[in-house]
């Protein structure tokens, strides 16, 4: 992070050149943690990225449909699944991985989705900010994303497109990628 910001893609001509369409290099699929926006995290414009948030990253068909969306109709390349140090969805499925109630009906499946990304973990102390389990859960995403949808594995094989993981550390704003 360079502690500046752009002051460029988001004025009147970047506004009605994107009314007509977009095309996004990159699709970010990350955390909906108010603390972890992908525009602002990667000092990106209004068009440069298609954004989905979910908490802990977790998939359901909306959220794979929306990635599916971007690839098919949007020729994004670029496909970056990206967690955060102290995640409050990975720390409620290391909570929950022993099939304690997270809430309510869709809070336990939020985090069922998350619970085999984190099986290693299971009987563990956490580690510190659950930096461990958040990367595994980020690289298990990454990999359920190719074994949940054809189109995405598709575009994976034929190099349409890349997928990277990387974990956001809230601790001093930098995002690491691996």
């Amino acid at each position: 992070l360079t502690g500046r910001i752009r002051k460029d893609g988001q004025g009147k001509a970047d506004i009605e050149r994107l009314a007509k369409g977009q095309q996004p290099h990159t699709i970010v699929l990350s955390c909906s943690d108010s603390r972890v926006p992908p525009e602002l995290v990667f000092d990106q414009r209004l068009g440069e990225l298609f954004i989905v948030r979910t908490a802990g990253e977790s998939l359901d068909a909306n959220a794979i449909g929306s990635i599916e969306y971007a690839i098919e109709h949007l020729g994004a390349q670029n496909l970056l699944v990206m967690g955060h140090t102290s995640c409050g969805a990975v720390k409620a499925a290391l909570d929950t991985i022993e099939g304690k109630d997270a809430g309510s009906p869709n809070l336990n499946k939020l985090v069922a989705d998350i619970h085999p990304r984190l099986s290693e973990f299971k009987g563990k102390q956490p580690s510190k900010n659950v930096e461990m389990e958040t990367w595994a859960n980020a690289k298990g995403v990454a990999k359920d994303l190719i074994s949940r949808s054809e189109i995405i594995a598709h575009a994976v094989k034929e190099g349409k497109v890349k997928i990277s993981t990387s974990v956001y550390y809230l601790e001093n704003g930098k995002v690491k990628f691996e």
